[in-house]
């Protein structure tokens, strides 16, 4: 637990021509403790002249927030990198590069990514896919797209749009389903001049299995060994996580999301070994299924994950099918449970709990997932 939290406001990258951009900055500095062990910073990432200001007037910092707020972009390659952190939450970064040495060489022991989106571990960062896309355009192997604005009325005008969660797809595609899928990015290189430390992972909600297994192709140390790689991402996800050997704390979140009903109802069996905390939130549904039991038994067994000491659990989420013609993404909406089948669920993990309880788990209230400590 940190001892206190430090609020920063920061104008991020697409301040930083501006004449007062450091000043801004600057002037919060003597209202923090300059040897305070966290920092959170809100509205933006900061630029790279702010996380050179916040390098040089804190030096001991252990546990960082960043907020990236209405941009939603994330500029962490300067993060400083004398700061001793232990624990970094990166909430609603959307569909961009962490270039971070502290994630992509497993620098930090406990990574939260809290509503993140599209977040990426290789490959160019959005600059660079928009120059390979005007690039291939002007050689004719790319079209361009365009909006039509003002549609019908004299300042009609057409307006050519990039998308650039499809250009990262497909040099994900083009990566992986080419000869070179092993080749690890040089920032991905498994460090040498020390261990991999990442102990704790958790990924909050929005594309989370997703983001696990670009996490896992990219950073292959995270996880044992080197496995046969699949295309869709629910089997990416349902091979690597048993293999992640290092994983002391699993906070996982996962909703109605498997196209094989059977991988939900049998997620317990995917679970690391080396579990020590495990905090699991799922569709009520599960409850209700005859493999709940199986669930039961298993979490009642002292050789089911043998070092685990706390455990969360929770079966509260709910969901209902969207219209057939709907082009929407999920196929399935989130919804609140029936009064009958929450009420039933809850029995159900008090059940499930008792029993962990009688081979000495500590079983504990599930808390908010972004500001839990471990």
């Amino acid at each position: 637990m940190c001892d206190r939290s430090d609020n920063l406001q920061v104008q991020g990258p697409t301040e930083e021509s501006k004449p007062d951009h450091r000043q801004k900055l600057s002037l919060q500095l003597p209202l923090i403790p300059r040897d305070t062990d966290t920092l959170i910073i809100q509205n933006d990432t900061p630029s790279d002249a702010e996380w050179a200001i916040l390098g040089l007037h804190f030096p001991l910092i252990r546990n960082l927030e960043i907020h990236t707020g209405y941009n939603e972009d994330l500029n962490d390659r300067h993060i400083p990198s004398h700061w001793p952190l232990s624990r970094l939450l990166i909430s609603s970064a959307s569909g961009t590069l962490t270039q971070t040495p502290f994630i992509r060489q497993g620098r930090v022991s406990h990574l939260i990514l809290d509503y993140t989106s599209g977040l990426r571990f290789e490959g160019p960062d959005n600059q660079e896919l928009q120059r390979r896309h005007k690039d291939a355009i002007a050689r004719g192997e790319a079209k361009p797209e365009y909006i039509t604005v003002h549609k019908g009325t004299p300042e009609e005008r057409k307006i050519e749009v990039v998308f650039l969660p499809l250009l990262a797809m497909a040099w994900l595609d083009a990566k992986y389903g080419g000869p070179n899928c092993s080749e690890l990015d040089p920032d991905n290189t498994p460090p040498t001049q020390h261990e991999v430390n990442l102990q704790t992972l958790e990924i909050v909600e929005n594309d989370a299995l997703c983001t696990f297994a670009r996490m896992t192709l990219a950073l292959p140390q995270l996880h044992e060994r080197f496995c046969e790689f699949q295309k869709t991402n629910e089997k990416m996800f349902l091979q690597f996580l048993p293999q992640m050997g290092n994983l002391k704390t699993l906070q996982l979140s996962v909703g109605e999301v498997f196209s094989d009903e059977s991988h939900l109802l049998s997620l317990y069996r995917l679970f690391p070994r080396t579990l020590t905390t495990l905090r699991l939130r799922g569709p009520a549904m599960l409850t209700q299924s005859d493999r709940w039991k199986e669930w039961e038994e298993t979490f009642a067994s002292r050789t089911f994950l043998p070092d685990l000491k706390r455990l969360s659990i929770q079966m509260d989420l709910c969901y209902e099918d969207r219209e057939r013609d709907s082009a929407s993404w999920p196929l399935k909406r989130r919804t609140e449970p029936p009064e009958e089948m929450r009420l039933a669920a809850d029995a159900a993990c008090e059940r499930l709990g008792a029993l962990a309880r009688s081979r000495g788990v500590s079983v504990e209230e599930m808390q908010d997932w972004g500001r839990l400590r471990v």
